[in-house]
């Protein structure tokens, strides 16, 4: 494959260079990681998953909220509830 001399003004190729120099907070995680027993190491890339899977979450249902709001918003806002708005 030829050298594409526009490579590097590509901006999705920056997130590949930026991932292949680890900034200072990765250099001490990464340190302190390996510094660990392995079972320890395994508890912290489970806890790493589940950090991921939980911002994953919170994404997701924040997203179907705003879906669901303006179907919502029809059965809400009507007269027989306008009591309800007061409270």
């Amino acid at each position: 494959m030829p050298w594409d001399e526009n490579w590097a003004d590509d901006p999705s190729n920056a997130v590949e260079v930026h991932s292949l120099v680890p900034n200072n907070l990765e250099q001490k995680l990464l340190e302190k990681i390996r510094h660990l027993r392995p079972e320890k190491a395994a508890e912290v890339e489970d806890f790493i998953d589940f950090l991921s899977q939980r911002e994953s979450d919170r994404q997701l249902a924040g997203a179907a909220t705003g879906l669901s709001e303006a179907s919502f918003h029809q059965v809400w806002d009507n007269p027989d509830d306008a009591a309800y708005d007061q409270l």
